[in-house]
């Protein structure tokens, strides 16, 4: 029997078909998936890019689950990730491919997105971090994503990270939140175990509460902070960090009762710091070169 790393690695053979689409090089991937770009077969090269997302071992409901979330009409927002169908049309979302060793693994079908994960971006600064307008700039885009997946889909992220934001190019780049795959209904929770990753959970989660969205708050400003690293926050964000990653969660909902609050302070600080602080065009010279590096390996 294969290893799961033996399983992940068992695909990256370029032109391995996955239904309607041509595998063309890994890209990314965490526990639940690898990840890969592809083109439609026969589509050409200038047929739009997917991300074919592959079940790992033990977590195909989690495709199940992602794909029955962005199926609703309302899962529409540009920053949250889509179907390759509603995108662009073509072939089928959800399927099955072959996996030498693992039989017929399910995949999922998205709109590749450009850009590098926030994970990546930070990795490559160290403990840097971003200037703040930027790291503002992201968490704002962030929010607004996670607001709508609390207000229009009644689900709660539950794995807000660095390595599930995509950052595009740009002075005031393009944000998009991705993977849904632990994604939990508000009204009718289901789990009880504490998914997501340790350092970003909500301390409630680790007891066991069902998920709420002030856990999505949390974890967002815990992701805020790891974006600043070892630099001073300026005081609206250290205000904001504080706030949002209360322990007691009572406390946390006084202080920022939703993530539309938490926009709303995002939008003040970033408008802040966009007015006094110049230096927020670093990443469009590094990123954009990065970006069209992806596009054409």
């Amino acid at each position: 029997m294969l290893s799961d790393r033996a399983r992940s690695t068992a695909i990256l053979n370029r032109h391995t078909r996955a239904g309607g689409f041509v595998l063309l090089r890994r890209v990314g991937g965490g526990g639940q998936a690898d990840v890969y770009m592809a083109r439609p077969a026969g589509g050409g090269w200038r047929a739009a890019l997917a991300a074919i997302k592959v079940a790992r071992p033990c977590h195909a409901a989690g495709l199940h689950d992602e794909h029955g979330w962005l199926a609703s009409p309302a899962a529409d927002h540009p920053g949250l990730s889509r179907l390759y169908s509603r995108q662009h049309g073509g072939p089928g979302d959800l399927g099955y491919v072959e996996v030498p060793g693992a039989g017929r693994v399910p995949f999922l079908a998205l709109a590749y997105v450009p850009g590098r994960s926030l994970a990546d971006l930070l990795a490559r600064r160290g403990g840097r971090g971003l200037p703040p307008c930027l790291s503002a700039h992201i968490a704002a885009r962030a929010a607004s994503a996670l607001g709508h997946l609390h207000r229009r889909l009644g689900i709660v992220h539950q794995d807000v990270r660095p390595a599930n934001l995509i950052v595009g190019p740009g002075r005031q780049p393009h944000v998009t939140l991705i993977d849904l795959g632990v994604a939990e209904s508000l009204g009718a929770p289901r789990r009880r175990c504490d998914y997501g990753a340790r350092g970003y959970l909500a301390p409630e989660r680790l007891s066991g509460a069902p998920a709420s969205a002030l856990a999505d708050v949390y974890s967002l400003g815990i992701t805020l902070r790891a974006m600043l690293g070892d630099q001073p926050a300026p005081p609206d964000l250290a205000d904001l960090i504080r706030d949002a990653t209360l322990g007691d969660p009572q406390d946390r909902a006084a202080a920022i009762p939703d993530m539309a609050a938490m926009l709303g302070r995002l939008q003040i600080a970033d408008y802040r710091l966009e007015k006094d602080n110049a230096y927020c065009s670093w990443l469009a010279l590094a990123h954009v070169g990065a970006a069209r590096g992806v596009l054409r390996r």
